[in-house]
């Protein structure tokens, strides 16, 4: 199931059995989240993954190094805004105001260029062309969910789309609970909730409410 998806996918996240080198590890070794593995349920009841899966994303190897997060860290700079979003703002705002301007298809398969996957209409093996606006905005809103995934943008593009309510739901996994191949069972890990009103909204603190009569609390909460 791990095999010949897209390079994003290697990059962003760490499986089981997948090769990774951190915490104490002396070299890179396959990481095994079965419940009875090294960095399954058993093998460290404190600190092991609730789904079968870990960011690996933007943890650089080695980083957490030890015990108690002593030992080697690694320096990196703090992204801010990164070219990849502004050049996926840009192509997703043209398509509602110029859907027929060549800058959005430019700018996506810029994205996908870096990625080395196949891109729409141009390069080697290119993909169809999505046939107008509407399907152009499904593809720019799957590339958002792919290219910027747990770089905290996910949760405020499905509140602005208003599609929120459609796609949130439970949070599933492997199960964690099982070796071998019962782990990887698709299971609930987490129940989420979307209540419409409320979760579009960020709630007025407390605070803020205690110093003036005047603020009404925001819808929902």
């Amino acid at each position: 199931m791990y095999i010949n998806r897209e390079p994003r996918f290697y990059a962003s996240v760490t499986y089981n059995n997948s090769i990774f080198q951190g915490g104490n590890m002396s070299a890179a070794a396959p990481i095994t989240f079965y419940v009875s593995g090294p960095n399954g349920k058993n093998g460290h009841p404190t600190d092991w993954s609730k789904t079968g899966y870990l960011v690996r994303k933007n943890v650089a190897p080695q980083t957490n190094a030890g015990s108690g997060g002593t030992g080697v860290q690694q320096n990196r700079p703090l992204i801010l805004f990164r070219l990849g979003e502004i050049y996926l703002d840009y192509a997703e705002a043209l398509n509602e105001y110029d859907p027929a301007n060549g800058d959005i298809l430019k700018y996506l398969n810029l994205i996908r260029q870096r990625a080395g996957i196949p891109q729409y209409g141009a390069g080697t093996n290119p993909l169809p062309v999505p046939p107008g606006k509407d399907e152009l905005r499904k593809k720019i809103w799957a590339e958002r969910r792919v290219e910027l995934a747990f770089e905290q943008q996910r949760w405020f593009d499905i509140r602005r789309w208003k599609i929120a309510p459609q796609v949130m739901g439970n949070l599933h996994g492997m199960n964690i609970n099982k070796d071998g191949n019962e782990f990887y069972q698709r299971v609930i890990a987490v129940n989420h909730l979307f209540r419409p009103i409320a979760s579009y909204w960020f709630p007025i603190s407390q605070y803020e409410m205690d110093r003036s009569r005047l603020i009404v609390q925001t819808p929902g909460w």
